[in-house]
């Protein structure tokens, strides 16, 4: 899970350093009249927030089924303590 984690930070550190590079690039291209950077970079900047939308939506969703669980942990220790809980223990 961490080389997951470790590929996904990296692929989202190189779309928000691309992105707005080729951005730039491509809005450069279609003032210099040169169709193929113009067009080139926007593609590339399109396909950049792609990627960086859906790595955050992942996120996201990760992020939202932890915080169900702590809840659901902290519900949890807190029948425990007040003795409502029945749960065997070993």
């Amino acid at each position: 899970m961490s080389e997951n984690s470790a590929l996904e930070a990296s692929a989202v550190a190189i779309s928000q350093k691309v992105t707005p590079l080729t951005g730039i690039g491509s809005f450069v291209g279609f003032a210099a009249k040169i169709d193929v950077i113009a067009w080139g970079g926007l593609i590339i900047a399109v396909i950049g927030l792609v990627i960086q939308f859906y790595f955050a939506f992942q996120r996201n969703r990760r992020e939202k089924i932890e915080h169900e669980m702590r809840k659901a942990e902290y519900d949890l220790r807190l029948k425990n303590l007040k003795g409502e809980c029945d749960v065997k223990q070993n």
